[in-house]
């Protein structure tokens, strides 16, 4: 049998013949490809239901255990025992648990599983009990348990004055991090109310986990907290946070919670956007008409470089929804870049979809000036995708000037993709116009895809579209 089907096998054999002693079981897992498991399995017996004899049973398992070399396979086994001697002997057992294989590093990660388990009920002074007595290991047995998540889960607070106590270090900042987000996910209202205990790099991170649990169990006392923070752009990115999550449980409360602030709230405003967004998740429709009566906005000085922000949105509803996108595209505003934008994206769903078709119909509801810059958009993927069928629909397409801008994108993208044979480029090369190869010989000692800046102004002032 294969060595790793053989382990693959090796539990369901040995589960199955609790008869035969250690020896057979380790014989059986040497010629399985695991000598090690048959260990971890006896260890595992003996440890397993009430444990009767405690010490007895701890110091047989770390015996053989030294005796074989099988350290690494007692943690789950050592859990167990310890969990049991200590409830029969009281925390007095601990220096004996310590002191029998805190000294071989083959045990550190049977160490930090003992104190994992003995952590569940009392972290804290399992805690001080190895920072006082493990030395130089304290930290990294800490690091590696589980007793900073438990001290977390029933006392955050305790846990961040504890770590308060400590000198600058990893350890340090794992205890507030584990803190801070635990005492944000139990009890947030509490934790929003005394935000000033955090140190400041924290604040951020605790008061988002808090708002989004809080606007679970009660969206509008999360929206009363956000009133009254007094920075405005902590109160913006909490809000953004509200208006997110409030979105995805009840997308009318969150829209009505926005629109009830006043006019002249900057908040109002800059939650727009962020609500619109959210809102295509639930709302689709809502998004894309909340997105059309936003202003235009302008990149730039140039007004040809103005977007509606409903291209922005029309691309997200188009990722989940692409009909109810198509429905939607004739009502993006025909304004600076907006709608050749939008086009271009639906577009090229469209062809990545296979419906090359259909893409290109979308062209006949644009202007002939649009058209240009949306083929080059568009042919662009379907060159990669199909190179066939571009080939053969590039003499078709509908003027000379986007023929020539489309076999420019193509030459430019086989730049990069080496998507064509050399006959297949000349075959491109003679569609593009004497007015684009002249443009094309200005720069040909550029790098096209490591431009200097001048450069890059150049190739935008050249061929418009394509940078």
């Amino acid at each position: 049998m294969d060595i790793g089907v053989g382990a693959y096998y090796l539990p369901v054999i040995l589960q199955a013949r609790e008869d035969i002693n250690l020896n057979r079981q380790r014989e059986i897992a040497k010629e399985l490809g695991d000598e090690s498991y048959a260990f971890f399995h006896y260890f595992q017996n003996i440890s397993r239901g009430p444990v009767e004899n405690p010490k007895e049973t701890w110091n047989a398992i770390v015996n053989l255990a030294n005796q074989e070399g099988m350290q690494k396979t007692t943690g789950h086994a050592l859990s167990r025992v310890a969990v049991a001697w200590v409830e029969k002997e009281g925390k007095t057992v601990f220096d004996e648990i310590v002191s029998s294989i805190s000294q071989d590093s083959m045990y550190a990660h049977a160490l930090s599983n003992v104190f994992s388990t003995l952590s569940t009920d009392e972290p804290e002074d399992i805690f001080d009990y190895i920072l006082m007595n493990l030395g130089d290991q304290a930290y990294e047995i800490i690091q590696e348990s589980d007793i900073v998540y438990n001290w977390a889960r029933k006392d955050p607070r305790g846990l961040l004055s504890k770590a308060e106590t400590l000198p600058a270090s990893r350890l340090r900042l794992t205890l507030i991090s584990r803190a801070a987000g635990e005492w944000a996910s139990q009890n947030p209202q509490h934790l929003l109310d005394n935000l000033e205990l955090l140190p400041q790099e924290y604040r951020e991170n605790a008061s988002d986990t808090a708002i989004r649990t809080l606007t679970r169990k009660a969206p509008p006392d999360a929206a009363k907290f956000v009133l009254q923070v007094e920075d405005y752009e902590s109160q913006l990115d909490l809000a953004i946070t509200l208006v997110r999550q409030w979105s995805y449980q009840d997308s009318n409360a969150a829209k009505d919670w926005v629109f009830s602030l006043p006019e002249s709230d900057s908040l109002r405003s800059a939650l727009i956007r962020p609500l619109a967004n959210a809102l295509v998740n639930t709302d689709p429709r809502g998004a894309f008409q909340l997105a059309l009566e936003q202003p235009i906005s302008e990149q730039g000085s140039s007004s040809v470089t103005a977007t509606g922000f409903e291209s922005s949105i029309l691309n997200k509803i188009a990722s989940r929804d692409l009909d109810l996108a198509l429905e939607l595209l004739p009502q993006v505003r025909d304004v600076g870049s907006s709608r050749v934008q939008a086009y271009s994206m639906i577009g090229t769903t469209l062809i990545e979809n296979g419906d090359t078709q259909q893409a290109l119909s979308l062209a006949n509801n644009l202007s002939k000036e649009q058209q240009v810059p949306y083929y080059q958009h568009v042919t662009s993927i379907w060159a990669v995708l199909d190179t066939k069928g571009f080939l053969n629909a590039l003499e078709q397409f509908p003027t000379e000037e986007i023929k020539s801008s489309v076999a420019l994108s193509a030459k430019f993208v086989n730049e990069l993709t080496n998507t064509f044979s050399a006959e297949e480029i000349a075959s491109i090369e003679e569609h593009i116009s004497k007015e684009d190869k002249e443009k094309l010989e200005q720069i040909k000692d550029i790098d096209i895809f490591n431009p200097s800046e001048e450069e890059q102004k150049m190739l935008k002032e050249l061929f418009p579209g394509q940078w």
